[in-house]
C-alpha cells in the first residue's frame, strides 16, 4: 500500500479511447495535424511555455480526428467519446508538444492532469507533511 492513495481517474478511459489509441489513429491525425500547419503553430508558440499555456485543441481539431476515426471503420460511441474527449484532447496537445519541441515537453503537457505527481509534489514541497503521512499520524 503507498503511503498516501490517491484514488485514479478510471471513468475516461473507454473502450473507443482505447481503440484509437491501440490502431494509430491519435498518432496519425496528429501527425497529419503537425504535417499540414507546422510553420503556423510554431510561429505562433515560438515556445514551449507560450505553446503550453495558449495552444487548445479545437473543436475542429477534434471533429477531424473523429473523421479519421470514421474512415478507418471504427464505430463511433457518443457517450464513450464524452467521457474520454478532454483525455483525447490532452493526448492530442502532448504530440504536439513532443514534436514541436522533445519528450520532456510531452510529458509536462501530460503531468498537467496528473493528480499523484500533484499530490507528491506539494507533499515534497512540505517536509513536516510528508513526515506526518509517513509516520501514519
Amino acid at each position: 500500500m503507498p503511503d498516501l492513495f490517491i484514488p485514479m481517474d478510471t471513468a475516461r478511459f473507454t473502450n473507443y479511447h482505447r481503440n484509437i489509441v491501440a490502431q494509430g489513429i491519435l498518432n496519425r491525425f496528429t501527425l497529419g495535424y503537425i504535417e499540414a500547419h507546422r510553420e503556423s503553430v510554431k510561429s505562433r508558440y515560438a515556445t514551449f511555455d507560450t505553446f503550453n499555456a495558449d495552444f487548445q485543441v479545437s473543436e475542429k481539431m477534434m471533429d477531424e480526428l473523429l473523421k479519421l476515426a470514421e474512415e478507418e471503420k471504427l464505430e463511433f460511441k457518443e457517450e464513450e467519446y464524452q467521457k474520454s474527449a478532454s483525455l483525447i484532447s490532452l493526448q492530442i496537445k502532448a504530440l504536439i508538444a513532443r514534436d514541436l519541441f522533445d519528450m520532456n515537453e510531452y510529458y509536462q503537457v501530460l503531468n498537467a492532469d496528473n493528480e499523484s505527481l500533484k499530490k507528491a509534489i506539494v507533499l515534497l514541497s512540505n517536509p513536516k507533511e510528508y513526515l506526518r503521512i509517513l509516520s501514519g499520524k
